[in-house]
């Protein structure tokens, strides 16, 4: 069942078109679901970028890393500096594909 029933037309000129194709594009929204956001108010946001999930992972493998080189600092006294430089590397390659953005 069509939860939106009236049809509704809307002329533009294309300095109008072309922000409402570019904002589509940096949302993810198709044309009508976005313009039935802004008329309700809703703010609508860039999508975020495919590689989002990766610098997730990699953030997630860090913090992992970090404890346990605080488990093994705490129980022993030593720092592990091999743990340490994985996690450096880490932090590379996420500054790395934050500056692609």
């Amino acid at each position: 069942m069509r939860t939106h029933n009236i049809k509704f037309s809307l002329w533009l000129n294309e300095k109008e078109y072309i922000k409402l194709e570019k904002l589509a594009k940096i949302t993810g929204f198709k044309k009508a679901p976005l313009i039935r956001n802004l008329i309700m108010g809703c703010e609508v946001k860039p999508r975020p970028p495919e590689e989002l999930p990766k610098l997730l992972r990699e953030l997630s493998a860090i913090g992992n890393n970090v404890n346990q080189i605080a488990k093994v600092a705490n129980s022993t006294g030593e720092i592990n500096y091999q743990g340490l430089n994985e996690i450096q590397t880490l932090l590379k390659n996420i500054w790395r594909n934050l500056k692609g953005w």
